[in-house]
């Protein structure tokens, strides 16, 4: 199974106020990073591949989207998975969504297409 560790707090000042869980099951590990009433990322790391992060959500409340909520929480695991020695982070996401878009200006880059409507992007850590 994996391992995790977890950021120690302060690690910076606009991660204070984010919380995390961890659910270990036989093939992977679920880490759940939320900010109360806000928002919350879901990341899978299976244990067949450590080096590997899988974000299955991402999901922000409509009343504080366009804050800098979701970016804060995507760069929060973008800091763990470094601290890990996770190498790839990747999701997947409507191909014709704003979504591709804004996970494109982190530098996720696309990997594959999925059908016709769905595609994986990837991130190099």
């Amino acid at each position: 199974m994996a391992k995790i560790k977890l950021l120690k707090f302060p690690i910076a000042e606009g991660y204070k106020h984010i919380h995390q869980f961890i659910s270990k099951f036989d093939d992977c590990t679920v880490l759940i990073v939320y900010i109360s009433e806000i928002g919350y990322c879901r990341c899978t790391i299976y244990d067949n591949c450590l080096i590997s992060l899988y974000i299955s959500e991402l999901s922000i409340n409509k009343h504080f989207r366009l804050t800098g909520q979701g970016s804060l929480l995507l760069q929060y695991i973008i800091d763990l998975c470094k601290i890990n020695n996770i190498q790839i982070v990747s999701l997947n996401v409507k191909n014709d969504s704003w979504m591709k878009n804004w996970y494109k200006t982190y530098n996720f880059i696309e990997y594959e297409m999925l059908n016709d409507n769905y595609i994986t992007l990837i991130k190099t850590i």
